[in-house]
């Protein structure tokens, strides 16, 4: 039996590479989004235009689905800081509006992708498993915590099965980012332009874990595949520097960075995942180093003629 998806936001770029993901892995595909390009183009992906707070649209593009992968963002972990409101109005209302139409049409599984280098907060002194404490610094943190809790709340109540994915800092889009959202990509596309990277003072030395969009998607699969569920962490389990970034492009693209400092930086300092959870029940390893990920993300971009 086919296995059927309805990827909810499939137009952006962790939405878009999930869908083809699971596409190229013989799931069928629709997806579900405000606006729809060519991107799907020369597939059998079935497109959707809609918003999800629309619960008519909801409804119709939840038959014959199998499993709903959620990829809807209504803000950014830098544009949500304190806007706590705007999550519990938007974020949260979305999600609920597409849970109640997954147990009205009998829909029994979602796969959420939480946060995981906003909702641990600060981990100075360890690396973060699934049980360590929840503590997110920002609305966006928060509002992942909030949706997890909602999901959860769904597989008491109606039995909707779930799959939370924790995951740390995402790179590797291969087409021109507008939303800056990414310091990997977000760097990438400056520095090639000669254009300026301004970052927080102090925040060149914070410490983050980063992961390639190959592992994300590779880790995804493995999980579907194995049939698990529940909360896994998805990163690199190593953390490295801001200011590292900047000198592999540098180095890659033989390229001078130009950085401005803005005021003092006051968000999380450390913040690395402990992956053992999904290695152990999937023997999965991430393949690609901070290196070769930013090396195949600069090719990528070269290849698909974008303007970086």
């Amino acid at each position: 039996m086919v296995n059927r998806a309805l990827v909810i936001g499939g137009q952006g770029f962790i939405g878009f590479s999930v869908a083809m993901t699971l596409f190229n892995n013989g799931w069928n595909v629709k997806v579900l989004d405000r606006n729809i390009t060519d991107k799907f183009n020369g597939t059998n992906v079935e497109t959707l235009v809609g918003n999800v707070l629309d619960k008519d649209t909801v409804r119709s593009a939840l038959r014959d689905v199998d499993v709903v992968f959620y990829f809807v963002s209504h803000s950014l972990p830098r544009s949500s800081r304190d806007n706590l409101n705007y999550e519990l109005q938007n974020s949260l209302l979305a999600l609920d509006n597409v849970l109640d139409a997954m147990v009205e049409l009998n829909v029994k599984k979602i796969v959420f992708p939480s946060s995981g280098g906003t909702i641990y907060g600060n981990c100075e002194e360890q690396t973060a498993t699934e049980s360590t404490e929840l503590n997110p610094l920002s609305s966006y943190g928060q509002g992942k915590l909030l949706s997890e809790e909602i999901i959860k709340f769904y597989n008491r109540i109606h039995n909707v099965e779930y799959l939370i994915l924790r995951i740390s800092n995402l790179y590797g889009c291969h087409f021109y980012r507008k939303v800056e959202q990414g310091a990997v990509d977000i760097f990438i596309q400056n520095i090639s332009n000669d254009n300026p990277i301004t970052i927080w003072s102090g925040a060149g030395n914070s410490i983050r874990d980063y992961i390639f969009i190959d592992d994300f998607c590779d880790a995804l699969i493995t999980l579907l595949d194995k049939k698990k569920h529940g909360i896994y962490n998805i990163g690199t389990g190593e953390g490295r520097k801001l200011t590292d970034i900047i000198h592999i492009i540098e180095h890659i693209l033989n390229k001078e960075a130009i950085v401005f400092h803005n005021n003092d930086y006051s968000g999380v300092s450390v913040n690395v995942l402990d992956i053992s959870k999904i290695t152990k029940d999937c023997s999965w390893q991430p393949k690609f180093t901070l290196e070769e990920g930013i090396q195949k993300t600069i090719k990528r971009k070269k290849e698909n003629n974008n303007e970086i």
